[in-house]
């Protein structure tokens, strides 16, 4: 049974990593009067890790006994392979994915806090959710081209499960979020010469990460 799981999530991971890389090369293509072709190895490196990551999610899913921690990493985890792949080689992301995403956390979240009557959790986690948003607007008015829009509506959902499943990890995630960002652009600069580089993988990974480790 656990095999079974984790080849789906397995499958399921690499299926959503296809379609980000096809969305890319759509957005890339769109953007461009010349065709846009991904390199073999980028796309069967990519894909792999696609499948790892839902791999692994599906055999979380099997250990985990709390049902809202396995709906809320499921939530996090098809963002990251949606998102993840898009936004590094576009550098924009997908509103309806993130909004979808959104909704799902606000329904897991409120269905727990309902049938749980863990309603003073519910409102911590909105509370730390408002506060993340919050400081990402701000540093988005002041600096837009470091810090698209897109960022600010995609750590809405990724706040939200991250807070509700360990609160006290909320700032661990935007600590490995910032520093992971923060290589990426330093390599960036060193090999391309460029310091701009795309900070929603970073938040999606870290959010992934810290996920797995709580639930």
């Amino acid at each position: 049974m656990v095999g079974v799981v984790i080849v789906l999530g397995g499958v399921i991971g690499a299926a959503a990593v296809q379609w980000s890389l096809h969305t890319a090369t759509v957005v890339r293509e769109s953007s461009s009067s010349e065709p846009f072709r991904q390199a073999s190895f980028v796309r069967v490196a990519t894909l792999v890790v696609g499948a790892i990551v839902g791999g692994i999610t599906g055999w979380l899913l099997h250990q985990s006994n709390s049902v809202v921690d396995r709906s809320l990493l499921v939530v996090v985890s098809l963002l990251l392979l949606a998102q993840g792949p898009l936004d590094l080689q576009t550098r924009r992301l997908s509103r309806p994915v993130t909004v979808g995403g959104f909704i799902a956390a606000v329904g897991i979240v409120a269905v727990d806090a309902f049938s749980s009557a863990a309603l003073s959790s519910a409102l911590l986690t909105v509370l730390m959710c408002l506060a993340v948003v919050a400081g990402f607007g701000v540093l988005h008015r002041l600096s837009a081209t470091s810090l698209g829009f897109g960022d600010v509506l995609l750590v809405a959902p990724l706040s939200l499960a991250v807070s509700h499943v360990s609160p006290q990890n909320t700032l661990l995630w935007l600590l490995v979020a910032s520093v992971s960002g923060a290589i990426h652009g330093a390599l960036s600069l060193v090999t391309r010469r460029s310091h701009m580089v795309p900070f929603g993988p970073h938040l999606l990974g870290a959010a992934w990460l810290v996920l797995v480790l709580s639930v």
